[in-house]
């Protein structure tokens, strides 16, 4: 039976993401395996790619956006988690976000890797893609998806969605 010695948990602070930290603290308290926790940092310059007109300055604002991310990382681990598991956050600043968790998992030498997915299905899925899917399909080591369904009152959710949920 292999072992898992590392287990590398994704996250993007959603609901989602705090529902596969659940378990990737308790698989890693269960097996007695070191916990990663990554995130992958916005690419500012991306988002203003097609932007016409003056720019603002994006240096700055990706340096802003990856403190705050570091901040809210930081949140991710607990005093308990520290007394009780191996885990660190890790911030990675690379893009694609999926390539970015399979090349930092690869490295690392991760047994298992753990995220949330939103539970989105159909046009939404269409839309935003879902870098969970990406992540499976990259991955060398299995991938533990904990899916928690998608909010109603999400402006990703389109409104088909809501109307074949049965939320009107």
């Amino acid at each position: 039976m292999p072992t898992i010695d590392l287990i590398v948990a994704a996250t993007d602070f959603s609901k989602a993401s705090e529902t596969a930290m659940t378990y990737a603290k308790s698989m890693a308290l269960r097996y007695g395996a070191a916990l990663r926790i990554v995130h992958v940092a916005e690419d500012v310059a991306a988002m203003y790619a097609n932007v016409e007109g003056p720019v603002p300055d994006l240096e700055g604002l990706q340096q802003q956006a990856e403190q705050d991310d570091e901040r809210e990382l930081a949140k991710t681990v607990t005093r308990e988690d520290r007394q009780i598991l191996d885990v660190r956050p890790v911030m990675l600043s690379s893009a694609p976000v999926a390539a970015a968790i399979v090349e930092y998992a690869r490295g690392q030498r991760a047994g298992l890797i753990v995220m949330g997915t939103h539970g989105r299905t159909g046009i939404a899925r269409l839309l935003l893609g879902s870098v969970a899917e990406h992540v499976i399909r990259l991955a060398d080591c299995p991938v533990l998806t904990v899916r928690t369904p998608a909010d109603p009152s999400d402006e990703a959710v389109g409104v088909e969605e809501r109307e074949l949920a049965g939320v009107a």
